[in-house]
């Protein structure tokens, strides 16, 4: 068994739960993309995964001010919770719409923020913190992406080296232009307004978590998440008395 989820059940407690998903992700057959509410579900062990693998970044910015067994616990009570909101992770459209993963990264630091508010840590705390994570996840993601490219381009040059003539005649086309996108997630529990209710196709998405698990005092946290050329750039924490629209 993956040593991630044993000691899930470790230092989380969550035995039952992990094992039951484990079970239903055997039994799970393959097709097509599964629909509505068993889109996340059925994905649950990989977000899971997903998330873990992320957590070096996490425990980098962590450790500048909190103690290493104060990072342990921070860091398993975010797997905890996210592993909890999964299911209620609403449906915009699965792979065919790029909302669909500024919704699951949106969901790492709402889990994240439940996790330090234990600790006391301030929203402005919280939001730096996020900030300083996601630098390092997208500073990571785009020294990866140079050095495949790079890998990709030279081997591509070797295998066409004896069309070299050919292509310098071709004139140079105008530079490729940088593709920045950005997405908000609302998340909202207790009493909601119209404005919760609001969404916009492929943009903007309410995350309702009046339902989840040991959610009892009102809130409303709004996500900007910013995107360049399809990867992961930066996320902005938005304390607003409202849900904010694109």
């Amino acid at each position: 068994m993956n040593p991630f989820f044993t000691s899930l059940r470790i230092y989380a407690g969550h035995a039952f739960w992990v094992n039951n998903l484990e079970k239903s992700m055997v039994s799970k057959k393959s097709g097509p993309e599964p629909m509505e509410k068993d889109y996340y579900v059925s994905r649950s062990m990989n977000l899971a995964k997903e998330l873990d693998a992320k957590m070096k970044f996490f425990k980098l910015v962590l450790y500048r001010s909190f103690s290493n067994a104060e990072v342990n616990e921070i860091v398993n009570t975010t797997l905890r919770v996210f592993m909890e909101m999964i299911p209620g992770i609403p449906y915009v459209g699965g792979d065919k719409n790029p909302l669909t993963e500024a919704l699951i990264v949106s969901s790492w630091f709402e889990s994240l923020y439940k996790s330090l508010k234990k600790f006391d840590t301030t929203d402005d705390e919280i939001s730096e913190i996020s900030k300083a994570i996601a630098n390092e996840i997208s500073r990571f993601e785009l020294k990866n992406r140079s050095k495949l490219e790079k890998s990709a381009s030279q081997k591509m040059l070797k295998q066409i080296s004896a069309l070299k003539p050919l292509l310098q005649s071709f004139i140079p086309g105008p530079p490729k232009k940088q593709l920045q996108e950005d997405f908000i997630v609302t998340y909202v529990c207790g009493s909601t307004t119209e404005s919760d209710k609001i969404n916009t196709p492929g943009k903007h998405t309410v995350v309702d978590l009046s339902n989840t698990q040991n959610e009892t005092s009102p809130f409303r946290h709004t996500y900007k998440i910013n995107y360049w050329n399809n990867h992961f750039s930066s996320i902005e924490m938005i304390w607003s008395e409202v849900a904010v629209n694109m």
